[in-house]
């Protein structure tokens, strides 16, 4: 669910997900992960920074572009369905 204040201006984006859900359990892994790893956190932070510098106006090459660092993080723990 996204709601936007105007065009392309973001006031919230929710993701709704059932808790038994593949989705719900890597966000959960992820989120542990970040928290507790300071290393993997700050290249995570490092990443995002770029691609909101690379693409400040386009949302779908932003999260793309975090997508394979996200696999692989998850990857170290879990399955990624």
């Amino acid at each position: 669910m996204v709601k936007e204040s105007e065009p392309n201006v973001r006031i919230f984006h929710i993701h709704i997900v059932e808790k038994a859900d593949t989705q719900w359990r890597n966000y959960i892994i992820f989120r542990d992960c970040l928290r507790r790893d300071a290393e993997t956190r700050e290249e995570y932070a490092r990443l995002k920074k770029t691609l909101a510098e690379k693409f400040p106006t386009d949302r779908e090459a932003y999260t793309s572009g975090k997508e394979q660092f996200i696999r692989t993080v998850l990857g170290k723990f879990s399955p990624v369905e």
